[in-house]
């Protein structure tokens, strides 16, 4: 197992090219499609045993906590990537996500591994949940500015998003871009949204 953990947090945080900077990850990029095939190739046959329960185990420790995370939010959004299969998984991320929290676990993670980790928290359809990603990556704001972190560009580009994700959700309740794929009815309000450039889900 501890070859598995292993395996997801090389793959999500560590750079071919030594010298790049983490903030250069295609990979890191929801809209990349480059990397989907080998995910599902690699890693779908452990997500589904996370999903029956079988790696609760990993909720104890950081690391494997965060790659539990990795493993319900990230990856099913690339290997099931235009399904409604991409975003079933995410309350089983947010659960492993408090849980970590409860623990203290995040404590023990570097920042970037931090934004992982809160991750699930923007993406949800919760408006607690989103008031919470902000509150959560304006510390890490202040902890990399702290610590000169190479990580910034990153986090402010997150703290961009969680913002933009935390206004759709306090507008309508949901991600209207997320409506077709879920097969869910916009209202007139959405499909003015839907019709503006940059909206997302």
């Amino acid at each position: 197992m501890l070859e598995m953990i292993k395996q997801i947090l090389d793959f999500w945080f560590i750079e071919e090219d030594t010298s790049a900077s983490p903030m250069s990850r295609a990979l890191w990029d929801e809209e990349c499609t480059e990397y989907d095939s080998f995910i599902k190739h690699k890693f779908e046959g452990l997500h589904y045993l996370a999903v029956k329960g079988k790696l609760n185990s990993w909720l104890r420790q950081p690391k494997s906590c965060l790659a539990f995370i990795i493993l319900m939010h990230q990856f099913p959004k690339r290997m099931h990537r235009g399904s409604p299969t991409a975003y079933q998984f995410d309350g089983l991320a947010i659960k492993a996500t408090d849980r970590g929290r409860d623990r203290k676990l995040d404590k023990e993670l570097d920042i970037i591994e931090k934004v992982f980790f809160y991750a699930p928290y923007i993406d949800s359809e919760e408006l607690t949940h989103q008031r919470l990603s902000l509150v959560l990556l304006q510390k890490l704001i202040a902890e990399a500015k702290e610590n000169n972190d190479r990580c910034m560009s990153y986090l402010e580009k997150s703290n961009r998003r969680a913002s933009d994700s935390y206004v759709i959700i306090q507008n309508f309740g949901r991600f209207p871009a997320r409506n077709e794929i879920l097969e869910r009815e916009s209202t007139q309000e959405e499909l003015v949204f839907l019709g503006l450039p940059n909206n997302f889900c």
